[in-house]
């Protein structure tokens, strides 16, 4: 093997050249480059980029080298937490695994930044999501809700978008500045005809009682409800246009795209009086 012929040159070989070995296609050459770690070697010598990098290579026993490379460079890693979270993006579970494990064990909201807790559920597995917004409910502080908000409306899972309506009547309420900036994730969510359900309930609801406080808030839900009400389904377009007429009576100088038509009420009927 590679590893016999070549373990009296090993001293020859850099790091450079060995992180090449790492991020071969090969599986023989990456072993290889394992036997090289581990021999000539130390923790300290790595990045901590360069350490989450060995927890997503093919080798079973390299990702167990760089967990323990992990716990021996704990203290690096609490410096660099947008690096360190790169261990949520790994294809392997059992690196997954590692990370729920090893930020539950070792990082509180001393380390984790409201940035660091929005990397983590900006990611596109579910379960990783899942413990991110599990991080920002645990570690919340009142003077960061507008930013997880805002920041976390940008995902485009649908079970954070549903998220975020967690916070909507607590830190958007009879803000213009904040519905203007939530403009897009409103679209978006409201647009979605057969998924999202409880999201649109709870951002209609939210409407109701946001569209009478100010001429300002009204017209920013006039021009979403607007943009959206033709590609709604039936009952929300019902729950749209019920919104709309009530901007307009409350607003009567907004443009709303709904016309009131009196009831005609017509007499007349058979001889029984039906």
């Amino acid at each position: 093997t590679l590893s016999s012929v070549l373990a009296g040159s090993l001293d020859s070989i850099d790091k450079p050249l060995t992180m090449r070995l790492l991020k071969s296609r090969s599986t023989e050459v990456q072993a290889f480059g394992g036997f090289v770690l581990r021999r000539r070697f130390r923790s300290h010598e790595f990045s901590v980029k360069e350490i989450m990098a060995l927890l997503n290579t093919d080798i079973l026993d390299i990702r167990e080298l760089g967990r323990q490379w992990c716990r021996d460079e704990m203290f690096r890693l609490r410096q660099d937490i947008p690096d360190t979270v790169r261990m949520f993006d790994s294809k392997w579970d059992d690196t997954r695994e590692f990370a729920f494990s090893f930020f539950r064990e070792h990082f509180g909201p001393d380390v984790l930044t409201p940035e660091a807790m929005i990397g983590i559920c900006d990611s596109v597995r579910p379960e990783v999501q899942q413990f991110g917004c599990g991080l920002v409910t645990k570690y919340f502080h009142e003077e960061n809700g507008p930013e997880y908000m805002v920041k976390l409306s940008q995902h485009p899972s649908s079970k954070l978008q549903l998220f975020v309506t967690n916070y909507l009547a607590r830190y958007a309420a009879g803000s213009p500045e904040r519905l203007q900036e939530l403009y897009d994730y409103f679209v978006i969510v409201l647009s979605q005809v057969n998924k999202a359900r409880v999201a649109r309930q709870r951002i209609f609801t939210f409407f109701r009682e946001e569209a009478l406080k100010s001429k300002e808030i009204a017209e920013i839900i006039t021009k979403i409800l607007t943009r959206i009400s033709v590609t709604m389904a039936v009952r929300d377009k019902a729950i749209c246009i019920e919104l709309l007429r009530d901007i307009k009576d409350e607003h009567p100088g907004i443009a709303v795209p709904v016309t009131v038509q009196p009831v005609t009420i017509r007499q007349g009927g058979s001889s029984h009086g039906v």
